[in-house]
């Protein structure tokens, strides 16, 4: 095994562990190996350990910040990132990459400015979103997860499922990470989305983020009927390269 190897084994056996998961340590020892070899994948550790500082202590992550750190992963492997981000070694963690999180969250509930951020993303990343957000849905759909079904007990067609899926992703990492650890509450979860639903109705467009809620309004007409975060990646795209995203 070579010292490269050695560092990720290491690494990976950590995640493993819920007292070591927050030292940076071993990640930023790593960093250093890196940087003595040029290497750019020190310069996204380093920034991915700063990102994870802001985020533990509840602060804002700078847009330069946020910038860099998507423009690195986008060059690096993604069996490599999963790896050094937890993404690749912990099973009870859906496979849904920091990047994605950071990016959603970067845009406050606004979905104009989520539109912003989607429209400087290159292709692939912009179709690599797309897919994050689906797979996000997967993990927290009544229909489709196992986990919660002995307690589910009012019914959920398809659509509201995706609806209430997409509002769990939307609520943030955070939220996300709640609703998954306690299946037996999906009864809740179900209603608060509909409570939520209900008040988004009630508000006026200008009222919304400040009340918690997520503002759909949008600023180009070839954008309207996707207003949600997930459906939002279609109409980017299409507008940007002329072609669907499944194509």
């Amino acid at each position: 095994m070579n010292e490269d190897a050695a560092f990720l084994a290491v690494i990976k056996a950590s995640w493993q562990d819920d007292a070591k998961k927050d030292d940076d340590t071993l990640r930023l020892v790593y960093a250093d190996w890196l940087d003595e070899r040029d290497d750019p994948r020190g310069e996204y550790l380093r920034l991915d350990v700063e990102i994870r500082l802001h985020e533990r202590g509840k602060l804002p992550v700078p847009a330069e910040l946020l910038a860099r750190h998507l423009e690195l992963e986008g060059e690096l492997d993604s069996l490599w990132v999963g790896y050094v981000t937890r993404v690749g070694c912990d099973p009870r963690v859906p496979r849904i990459y920091p990047w994605f999180w950071r990016l959603l969250e970067s845009a406050n509930r606004s979905l104009r400015d989520l539109c912003r951020r989607l429209e400087t993303l290159p292709e692939e990343r912009l179709r690599q979103y797309h897919e994050q957000f689906d797979g996000a849905k997967c993990y927290v759909n009544p229909c489709s997860w196992d986990e919660c079904h002995p307690f589910l007990t009012v019914g959920c067609s398809e659509d509201h499922g995706d609806d209430f899926a997409a509002w769990v992703v939307m609520e943030g990492r955070d939220f996300y990470e709640q609703v998954r650890a306690h299946p037996e509450q999906i009864d809740h979860y179900l209603q608060t989305c509909d409570d939520a639903e209900m008040k988004h109705r009630r508000l006026k467009p200008k009222q919304r983020i400040d009340a918690g809620l997520w503002d759909f309004e949008v600023d180009r007409p070839e954008y309207r009927g996707y207003q949600r975060a997930d459906y939002i990646a279609r109409a980017v795209y299409l507008s940007r390269f002329g072609r669907d995203l499944d194509l």
